[in-house]
């Protein structure tokens, strides 16, 4: 079992937006709603070792339980 967990949403925003001439701010927003997904384990070193392989990927595939969708 993980020691933390936590999931937080946000906004990926394009390079295009920033501040207008007449002040206000413009956001290009790319994708909404991008998951993020912190997780804590208290590991024994041979765990350790196992989690290591999941850095060697450019990417790996979860699930989880989203508490937003009914």
């Amino acid at each position: 079992m993980p020691a933390s967990y936590s999931v937080s949403l946000s906004d990926v925003e394009a390079d295009s937006g920033g501040a207008a001439e007449a002040g206000t701010t413009q956001r290009d927003v790319v994708r909404e709603g991008v998951v993020q997904i912190c997780v804590t384990f208290r590991a024994s070193k041979k765990r350790l070792n196992k989690f290591s392989a999941y850095k060697k990927p450019a990417s790996i595939t979860i699930s989880y339980q989203d508490g937003e969708k009914k």
